[in-house]
This record gives C-alpha cells, structure tokens and sequence, in this order.
C-alpha cells in the first residue's frame, strides 16, 4: 500500500524525455518481472516510473493490475481511484484477503466487508476479470443472497480463484454460479467450516457455468460430490484444462469425472503416487487401479506430477489420445535414491507408442535453477534412448507455474 500510493504521488512531467530507447513489448516483460519480486519491486518500480511519463504508465499498468482489498481498507484504495483514474483502467483482479491465521475462529467472515467494498468499488473497475478470496471463512450464519448478487453485477469476472478458503460446500457452488460469464476456477486448500448449525438453503437464479479450465488443488473434503456437481454443470462440454492434484481420494473419484467430460478437454495436470494413479489413500479396491486415459481422446497435452512414482509406466499404457503433442512430468529435486524410478519411467516411455502429432517430452524441474544443469545432465543420461526418437526439454517449475492458464 505505501508503495503503490507513492507511485501515484511521483507521476513525472507529461512532456517526455529521453529514456534509453526501449521496445514496448521488452520493458513490459521487464516491469512484470520486477513486480513480482515481492520484496523490492516496489521501490524499484517507483525509482523507475520517475524517469519518463510513458514509463510511468507501463509500471503504473503492472503495478495496479493486482488490487488487495483487507478488512476495512477500502475506503484507502477507493481514495486512490479518486488521485488517479488510470488505476481504475488497468485494475485487472480484485484480491479479497482475510488474515492467514491457523485459528479459523480468528478469520474474518467475508460477508460484511466483502459485501460493503463491491458496493463501494461497483462501477468504478470496468476491466476487471478475475477475482480471488484468500485467508477468509464463511460460515453460512449470515445470509448472503445480497452479496451474492453484488458479485453478479461484475458480468465481466472469467476467473474466480478461492485459496485456503473456509466454506460449507453449498456455499462455494454459490460463489462459482454468481459469476455469470466465469469461465475459469482455481479452488486452493479449501476446508470445509466444521459444525454449521441448520445452514440455509441459498435460493439462487443464476446458472451454472460454463468452466474452461478448472484447477484443484489441496481440497480434501466432498472431493467426489465437487466433482460430480461440476460434471453435472455445462462445463462437461467445455472444459479444456484441468489440473487435479488432491490428496486423500482415490483414482476411482477421477475416473468418473474424466469419464464425463466431452471431447473439449485438451490440457490434463493430474498428481499420481505410490501404488496408484493418483494420489489417493481411499481403502477401497480402486485405490489400486490405475488411472485410464482412454476417455481422453482429444487431449493435446497431459502433465503427470511427481512422475517417478509406480503408478506412471501404468498410466501411460492407457493414453488413449490421438491427438497428444506434449507430455510433461513434474519432478521432485534429483536424488541418485530416485535413479531405479527414473529408469523404470524411460522404459515405460519407450515403450507407448505415441501418435504422429507426438512433439516431446518437458520436465517441469523443482529446486534451485544453479542445480538445473546437475539435473539435465543426469536425466539426460537415463533417457538418452528416448531422447533419440523425440525431443526433451527441461522447464523450471517456478516458472511454469505462471502460464498454467496459457500453456
């Protein structure tokens, strides 16, 4: 906050000056690097967005795409918009934090403040596209029918993320329907709120939507009834990304859902572990039956994460897509304890017979970037047969994960 409103205190001359000569689209990257540096980014961005007046809008750009909203912090960031307009049009995602305590009772409930800074904030953010809850609970006490409709009046939202959010489960198919044009869900360590007496059953008009990519991750409660609820919305026939990477169920529980999916899905990011397709601990007999791909028969790219696992070279023999182009493999740190699975994972490759659009394999690498050659060097090695019939290419992971949406 005190960085972002002394940019919009240091605004230089209107007429311009004489900067290094630039291309657009370079500086561009350049600023949304030095943004997302969390701890200097903003005083060097203010350094920066002094030397001319078109450089001060490309960082004023970057730097106000992001607006945090807490608990009683509105009115500030309402102040803001009244200094300089320009925020309003280059404000892209409303982020709603709570606290990230450990107490869930300490956590601030979303509907009162939430409710009273969309009413401020409404009309005065035409482009916004994406909004997240972060750190908050609901507990389904307060009835939300206003909010709600509140956050329908933002027709122009396609991405709604809920991270380490703390609901009844009614209530976040609520929050995924009162989007009407939402076409993106990322739900994040969600918990659902323990002990809710006679919760209220919402009335809502407002129809289900039509998903596009829908990513999980970390939401271990009613994983089954989440899924079954959105294969049932029209996002069966439109989905074309999902990420799945849950703990605590079983391949089974994934199955159906991919079973249900129309031939939109191209792009497929499940986790897999030991013993199974996927990360599961379920006592049922599914647990031990690996994941078939067969269904999938559109897909263009499919990434596995934690690829070393047992349950890969299994999974692999059931791809079923004719139409498969990448086939990606996140991958913990190299330790030589892991050099067995790596070769039983080159042998399961060499063995799937991929179709004529086949392009490659990517290792989507964790740890340090000074460790990526030790790690190129090493796989490489191990899957230097493969390597022979088609191309591999390393990624490190911190920067994969800012195009999960994209690529």
């Amino acid at each position: 906050m005190t960085s972002a409103g002394a940019l919009v205190q240091t605004q230089p001359d209107k007429k311009p000056t004489g900067p290094p000569e630039i291309p657009v689209d370079v500086f561009e990257h350049i600023v949304a690097y030095i943004v997302d540096m969390k701890d200097e980014g903003g005083d060097t961005c203010i350094s920066c967005a002094q030397v001319c007046r078109s450089w001060y809008n490309v960082i004023l750009k970057h730097t106000f795409r992001y607006l945090i909203i807490t608990p009683g912090k509105c009115q500030q960031f309402c102040n803001l918009l009244d200094a300089n307009p320009m925020i309003a049009q280059v404000t892209r995602e409303v982020i709603f934090s709570g606290h990230p305590l450990f107490n869930i009772c300490m956590r601030p409930n979303m509907v009162p403040w939430v409710d009273d800074a969309l009413k401020m904030l409404e009309g005065r953010l035409p482009n916004v596209e994406a909004m997240r809850f972060a750190c908050m609970h609901e507990t389904g006490e307060i009835s939300s029918l206003e909010l709600f409709a509140n956050l329908a009046k933002y027709s122009g939202v396609k991405r709604l993320e809920m991270v380490g959010h703390i609901a009844p489960l009614p209530l976040i198919f609520a929050y995924i329907c009162a989007f009407p044009n939402l076409e993106c869900l990322n739900l994040s360590a969600i918990e659902e709120f323990p002990h809710v007496p006679n919760l209220f059953k919402l009335k809502l008009d407002y129809p289900k939507p039509a998903l596009k990519a829908l990513r999980i991750k970390g939401v271990p409660f009613n994983t089954r009834v989440l899924l079954e609820w959105i294969a049932g919305t029209p996002s069966k026939d439109t989905l074309e990304r999902v990420t799945l990477a849950i703990a605590g169920w079983s391949p089974g529980i994934a199955q159906t859902f991919l079973h249900k999916l129309g031939p939109a899905l191209i792009y497929l990011d499940i986790k897999i572990c030991e013993g199974t397709g996927l990360e599961g601990t379920d006592s049922e007999k599914e647990e031990h039956t690996p994941l078939n791909l067969q269904d999938c028969k559109h897909l263009k790219t499919l990434m596995l994460r934690t690829a070393i696992y047992e349950g890969t070279p299994s999974l692999l023999a059931n791809l079923g897509a004719k139409t498969l182009q990448y086939l990606r493999f996140s991958v913990p740190p190299y330790e030589d304890s892991h050099c067995e699975r790596y070769e039983n994972l080159a042998m399961a490759l060499d063995e799937v017979r991929f179709p004529p659009s086949f392009k490659g394999v990517q290792f989507i690498c964790k740890g340090e970037y000074e460790k990526m050659g030790i790690k190129r060097e090493k796989l490489g090695r191990i899957f230097q047969k493969f390597s022979l019939r088609y191309p591999i290419s390393f990624i490190h992971s911190d920067d994969a994960k800012r195009f999960w949406f994209t690529t």
